[in-house]
């Protein structure tokens, strides 16, 4: 930027959708050193599934179909077979919400609507009323300083999400926090720091649940969902103990319109295999000595300064809000080193070095910059990038960073070709368009998408450039050629072109990182 456009941070979702096909969906699932199986004399008998719980061997499934009343079943796994199931219409509670054991030997219907509850034991016999006792407050969380709202507070645990990893702490142990590095998984469920989780594989081909044990740093096990055609296939929730990973998947054919709800069992220490998972335990303090380390790390590589916190209101006008806690700004820097270590060697510092009056580059970090995620400012005296924490993300860093990068850009058409770099850009826009400014807001994209990579390309030059960037950087694991047209395939070449021309550092890589999209 000279202002960046706000982009959000990618939320990871609970339920994740893929495309795949086939009519029985036992025929997608592929086992992997593990046991599991289908519970077919829970499934026919259940459309909808409201909850689930485990106690020992025996498992509760609260289930409806079409409009029917409630059917509270308890299976046991050992034995493979529903030991009790009744039907919920007489059970005194106008609004059924979830079913749960309160101990080995009895169950608690809740009626959360009203606040009431009523008990049944393991035959499924109605005890009487129960006290209504919600699960989780979050006043009982054990405070610590590095909580902030970017943690989704569970009833034992606690878990934040970046791109590039998952932070989890628990309550028994609030001041111990648990990173994964290179984890885009969600959360499924939590049992005695063993943790019941779904992620996917980059080309969406396949789901993946695992149950990994953060007591050992291991994970057990790995279920695969291989993906075929026109099937939408969901895991939608699940609950795990010791021995059971049990989970909820539906299926939605496109062809024939139809949803299905399938429970499933998995035995996930059965014939299991213990690989170790890249998770490492550290206190605010390990947090605070490797940020120290980093921030030394990049000034020494590629004289950047990074400050936190520091007051940059001479800068921009937007509201400033300040206060990175210490996991917060391991986070971002971690993620700042890496993305670095894509430039080639030298780069960095050929942005500045060929200006004697540029000092380097600065990088302030903040909690957040009301509006916007990030901005940057290039003069050649004084280049600096200002990111807020909240809004971080791969996107946003290379974006900022190409209005340094095309600093030296326009100097050397300047000095080389006689022209203006911006000049050429223009000449591949439409006859006689105009960049719009804030308008771009307002506009209806697809009247642009032939010559732009994105709407807020439309409103000035150098975003266009820093966007096209962007774009670049963050689609190198895929092949993205057929989603843009030949006109914005032709700034990506000019873009590409102007880097290597400019930068000697790029010049004789035989690829460059964001020239995995460029056609060759």
């Amino acid at each position: 930027m000279k202002a960046a456009k706000s982009i959000s941070a990618i939320a990871l979702l609970l339920s994740i959708v893929f495309l795949c096909g086939c009519s029985n969906i036992l025929s997608i699932l592929n086992k992997d050193n593990s046991a599991y199986y289908k519970i077919t004399s829970i499934s026919k008998h259940a459309e909808y599934y409201s909850s689930i719980d485990i106690s020992g061997d025996n498992i509760l499934f609260l289930t409806y179909k079409g409009t029917e009343d409630y059917l509270l079943s308890v299976y046991n796994a050992e034995k493979n077979k529903v030991c009790a199931k009744i039907t919920l219409d007489d059970c005194g509670l106008d609004n059924i919400t979830e079913a749960k054991f309160s101990n080995e030997n009895e169950i608690i219907i809740y009626d959360d609507t009203n606040e009431k509850a009523v008990a049944y034991d393991l035959d499924l016999n109605k005890k009487g009323d129960a006290e209504y006792i919600t699960d989780f407050n979050i006043d009982d969380i054990p405070k610590s300083d590095l909580f902030s709202d970017n943690f989704d507070f569970k009833s034992n645990y606690a878990v934040s999400h970046t791109e590039n990893k998952s932070v989890c702490v628990f309550y028994d142990e609030p001041e111990t926090f648990y990173v994964n590095d290179n984890d885009n998984s969600s959360f499924i469920d939590e049992y005695d720091k063993k943790i019941f989780k779904l992620s996917y594989t980059d080309n969406d081909s396949e789901i993946i649940i695992s149950v990994e044990d953060y007591k050992n740093g291991v994970s057990s096990s790995t279920l695969k969902f291989n993906g075929l055609d026109n099937l939408s296939v969901n895991i939608q929730f699940g609950k795990l103990n010791d021995k059971y990973a049990v989970f909820i998947l539906t299926n939605s054919n496109d062809q024939t319109g139809g949803t299905v709800s399938t429970p499933y069992i998995w035995k996930y220490n059965e014939n299991s295999k213990n690989n170790k998972i890249n998770l490492s335990v550290k206190t605010k303090e390990d947090f605070d000595k490797d940020n120290e380390n980093i921030i030394k790390e990049v000034n020494d590589t590629y004289a950047i300064r990074i400050n936190v916190d520091e007051v940059i209101e001479d800068y921009w006008f937007n509201e400033t809000e300040y206060g990175v806690n210490a996991l917060q700004l391991n986070s971002i820097l971690t993620d700042i080193e890496k993305y670095l270590a894509l430039f080639p060697d030298g780069f960095v510092n050929e942005i500045y070095s060929y200006n004697q009056q540029s000092s380097g580059i600065k990088m302030n970090i903040v909690k957040r910059i009301e509006g916007i995620s990030a901005y940057a400012v290039d003069f050649n005296e004084d280049m600096m990038i200002v990111f807020g924490y909240d809004d971080f993300c791969k996107g946003v860093f290379f974006h900022e960073f190409m209005h340094l990068i095309d600093n030296r850009i326009s100097d050397f058409y300047t000095e080389n070709y006689h022209s203006d770099f911006y000049d050429e850009w223009c000449r591949l826009n439409p006859k006689d368009f105009e960049y719009i400014g804030d308008e771009y807001r307002n506009i209806d994209f697809k009247d642009y998408k032939e010559y732009f990579i994105s709407d807020y390309a439309v409103s000035d030059m150098a975003e266009d450039a820093a966007d096209t960037f962007r774009y670049l950087c963050e689609n190198t694991q895929t092949d993205e050629k057929d989603k843009y047209s030949e006109n914005v395939n032709k700034k990506i070449e000019l873009l590409c072109k102007a880097i290597r021309s400019a930068y000697p550092s790029a010049a004789n890589e035989d690829e460059l990182y964001w020239e995995k999209l460029l056609n060759k």
